[in-house]
């Protein structure tokens, strides 16, 4: 029984010098600005931040685990703001759940990573039931045929735009690849601006593939594209979906509306995974 007593005090002191090894910054004003936790391995382990003009109050809470980084911040009230994964710069990543002050959910948004910035990529909007209120939201739905390919045979795809930022202004969609073989377009896409890309447009204007598909879609918003891959193995599709409108007549005009140049864009940038096999049927 004594030497249970004795570890549990060893533990609990073990555990009160590791949270108090906290590095700490404060506000101009003299209140606590940001609390940085480390473990025993002098590695940061969580971050609280505190705000500026009510003492003591948590804004928000970082909690680092390796890829596993995670942040929460936090109403007036206490009750929880918003939720989701960082990186180890704090850029949000992926899913994140955004609350009222009664901590009910209100949105859920997607960050993605874009040449090293933090980008918002969709948008659903919800409502008291949890349904998505289309005319507040920004979705946009990448399908692909299948998920396997032969070296013989293109990925076949569609992106539609289920709901488009730009309300009551007669947008379109159009979706721009890399050009050729392969996607090329990097993690996160800082090479945008240097390669060579292919666009697809929507099929009101891509006549040779509106015909597969039903003439109740909102066609405008409906883009077919494909993509082809010289070598096997595991594959990555990179993309970006962009909803434009208002537009100006570039200097050669392919087929109508094909060299328009928006005014006003959007972009939804995607990446998909595929698997090419090696064996060619």
């Amino acid at each position: 029984m004594k030497i249970g007593f004795t570890f549990l005090i060893c533990i609990c002191l073990i555990s009160c010098q590791t949270r108090e090894n906290c590095i700490k910054e404060y506000h101009s004003n003299g209140n606590l600005k940001v609390c940085h936790y480390y473990d025993i391995d002098n590695k940061l382990d969580s971050s609280i931040s505190y705000s500026r003009e009510i003492k003591n109050l948590v804004l928000s809470k970082s909690f680092y685990q390796d890829s596993l980084n995670r942040k929460e911040t936090y109403h007036i009230n206490g009750s929880i703001k918003s939720k989701g994964r960082i990186d180890d710069n704090g850029i949000r990543l992926g899913n994140w759940n955004f609350y009222d002050n009664e901590a009910k959910l209100e949105s859920i948004k997607e960050f993605v990573n874009i040449k090293d910035k933090e980008y918002l990529n969709q948008n659903w909007v919800l409502n008291k039931e949890g349904d998505t209120i289309f005319e507040k939201s920004k979705i946009v739905e990448i399908l692909l045929n299948k998920d396997t390919i032969s070296l013989n045979e293109p990925v076949r795809a569609v992106a539609y735009l289920r709901s488009n930022l730009f309300k009551g202004k007669n947008s379109r969609l159009k979706l721009v690849l890399s050009e050729g073989y392969e996607s090329l377009f990097d993690e996160n896409f800082n090479n945008e601006d240097k390669i060579l890309k292919d666009t697809f447009y929507d099929v009101e204007q891509d006549t040779l593939n509106a015909q597969y598909f039903e003439d109740e879609l909102n066609r405008q918003y409906l883009v077919a594209f494909g993509k082809w891959f010289k070598t096997p193995g595991n594959k990555v599709i990179r993309g970006i979906a962009v909803e434009y409108y208002g537009y100006y007549e570039g200097k050669e005009k392919k087929h109508k509306d094909i060299s328009l140049i928006p005014f006003k864009a959007n972009k939804t940038y995607f990446e998909k995974p595929i698997y090419v096999k090696d064996s060619i049927k």
